[in-house]
């Protein structure tokens, strides 16, 4: 879920958060968070109020929250501008002011939030509570531990231990985003760390069309893989080998998107890195310092599957409907069709048998 200003008004907000006092936030803060379709939920609390379910998203230059928390919380939204996005659409959003955020312990003050809709994507994703984003405004003085063998999300202005099986890399800051070293089927390149993306790697067009990715054996055609700000995402999946913090975690399953629009058409990375990838390693995200130290979570050696039924569900309305339907996986030959309304599983009602109406692919 990439969300980026313009050169001069990422500036901007940079310059204003950097005076956010980080108010008496002590050394270190940490909070759980829940992984949800491969994103990192924290609670935070917005002016005193919530908690508030928000995303870590090092794949975003700002923190958001979505038009209706501003509303609830009464926090006037100034004139609405364009941001180049995922998906093929454009999207909208526009700046507010927080008095105060809190993710645990750590507070800070006066920060400049995007805001925006997101009720498309908590429908057709499925989340049950989706308020806003953690970004990179917030991110980028700390040590940010992303510990997934315990769910705990670590923020500290002092050094973390990592243990000696650890790869150390230096990465680079770009428009905000993380770029580190990465190797995709024995062909090297520069990746984005995006854990605000489902996937676990997506690679960019200008990078599959140079390396032939789009001609070979796919697991699916035209498929849909995910939701952005920008609409839906199509895409050819197959599956690819990647070295990658010192590593080589298996056979990934890879998206390459389709289409002419959006980031990853016009981005001249090879891909990003999404957490379905990222969370095989616990991972400090030493932004103060430029360092990225990683290692083995107990996700690692989890073979990856591809979405064997080739449909995506999502809720509209109360209703689990059909959304995409892939050529000739087994939802097809079954005689599903987009639009159509999913009434009961197996003799019970649908609803009550999806926690996250869709399957993953």
């Amino acid at each position: 879920m990439k969300i980026f200003a313009d050169a001069v008004r990422a500036l901007a907000v940079l310059l204003m958060t950097t005076g956010s006092a980080l108010g008496s936030a002590p050394h270190a803060s940490s909070v759980p968070f829940q992984l949800i379709d491969n994103r990192m939920f924290v609670q935070a609390r917005l002016n005193g109020a919530g908690p508030f379910w928000m995303i870590v998203d090092t794949g975003s230059s700002s923190s958001l929250i979505t038009s209706q928390v501003a509303q609830r919380l009464h926090i006037t939204a100034r004139a609405p501008f364009s941001v180049p996005v995922a998906g093929s659409a454009k999207a909208f959003v526009s700046d507010a002011t927080v008095a105060t955020l809190d993710i645990g312990s750590a507070r800070f003050r006066g920060v400049i939030v995007n805001v925006a809709d997101l009720g498309s994507i908590r429908r057709n994703i499925g989340f049950s509570r989706l308020d806003g984003i953690i970004g990179y405004d917030l991110l980028r003085r700390f040590h940010v531990l992303v510990d997934m063998d315990r769910n705990i999300l670590t923020l500290t202005t002092g050094p973390l231990a990592a243990p000696r099986n650890a790869h150390t890399v230096r990465f680079g800051l770009a428009n905000t985003l993380i770029h580190v070293p990465i190797t995709i089927d024995g062909i090297a390149g520069t990746a984005i760390l995006d854990t605000g993306d489902r996937s676990s790697l997506t690679l960019f067009k200008g990078f599959a069309d140079a390396n032939m990715f789009n001609n070979r054996i796919h697991e699916s055609h035209n498929a849909l893989t995910g939701f952005g700000m920008g609409g839906p995402i199509l895409a050819d999946v197959l599956r690819t080998r990647v070295f990658l913090f010192g590593a080589h975690p298996g056979n990934i399953v890879t998206r390459a998107p389709l289409g002419s629009g959006g980031i990853f058409a016009t981005s001249k990375e090879a891909g990003s890195v999404g957490t379905g990838l990222l969370k095989r390693f616990n991972v400090i995200y030493d932004y103060p310092h430029g360092v990225l130290i990683a290692w083995p979570s107990h996700y690692f050696a989890v073979v990856e599957r591809y979405d064997p039924v080739g449909m995506w569900l999502s809720e509209d309305w109360g209703k689990i409907i059909v959304k995409a339907v892939a050529l000739g996986a087994p939802a097809d030959r079954a005689g599903l069709h987009v639009g159509d309304t999913i009434i009961s599983v197996n003799g019970r009602m649908a609803m009550d048998t999806a926690a996250t109406p869709r399957l993953v692919c």
